[in-house]
């Protein structure tokens, strides 16, 4: 528990903006002794202590800007069959997507939508479509793998990362509407709402999607059992991958 506590305070200060870079070089013999149990005993540590979730959540970030990049290895290592490659695969496809939404969002603020028949919109509903669909991507990790990290020290992150679904799934939901309520907006006002929900959507999927693939994949094939993940791949083989294409 001394270490995760160390690193919980080194942790604080990435989170109050010091160069991570520079948190490495100076705390190079500490970050050597650290595992993946020690960054979940950490998180633990910090929800025990009644941190907010705002909190948590840039310090949950700052563990993959200290710790370095993880998914890399997860890529090169896991067979192709593993439930865990499905997701990282998942996550890719969605990472493109928040790409172009926020490319053709830069469009839109500079040239305008004229109309639910130009090909920025047809492209906004696309986009926002595949979005929607991720849900069968949400509920595989909340209903599936989440409970079976229950009682282990990462267990903390598992919850603030569901706290994040909720948060861009509303988020998700209101651009939906916005798409819906189109013809009934200015194309200015049409404008502003987009920018604000993608401003929001963009950061937060990539924050979300980089805690994961680094922090709480890492740590869950670290803890749970080859037989417990052979259980989650039979309770998922019914859902595909998201509706993609």
């Amino acid at each position: 528990m001394e270490r995760a506590k160390q690193l919980a305070a080194l942790l604080e200060r990435v989170r109050c903006g010091e160069d991570p870079e520079k948190v490495r070089r100076e705390e190079r013999e500490l970050l050597s002794q650290i595992n993946l149990k020690d960054v979940a005993c950490a998180d633990k540590y910090l929800v025990d202590s009644g941190i907010t979730f705002d909190r948590l959540r840039q310090i949950v970030y700052a563990f993959a800007s200290v710790l370095g990049d993880q998914v890399s290895a997860l890529r090169a290592n896991l067979p192709a069959s593993h439930i865990v490659r499905k997701i990282l695969a998942e996550h890719e496809m969605l990472e493109c997507f928040i790409g172009d939404l926020m490319d053709l969002n830069a469009t839109i603020q500079e040239h305008g939508c004229s109309s639910s028949t130009c090909t920025e919109f047809r492209k906004l509903y696309h986009i926002a479509e595949h979005l929607s669909v991720a849900d069968s991507h949400k509920n595989r990790e909340e209903d599936l793998i989440f409970p079976m990290l229950k009682g282990h020290s990462c267990y903390g992150l598992c919850r603030t990362l569901e706290r994040a679904h909720f948060r861009l799934n509303s988020a998700i939901n209101n651009l939906n509407s916005l798409i819906e309520r189109f013809d009934s907006l200015s194309s200015e006002e049409f404008a502003v709402r987009l920018n604000s929900l993608v401003m929001f959507i963009v950061p937060a999927m990539r924050e979300h999607l980089f805690q994961e693939d680094n922090i709480l994949f890492p740590i869950a094939l670290d803890v749970l059992t080859e037989s417990q993940w052979n259980k989650i791949r039979d309770l998922s083989e019914e859902m595909s991958y998201c509706g993609f294409n």
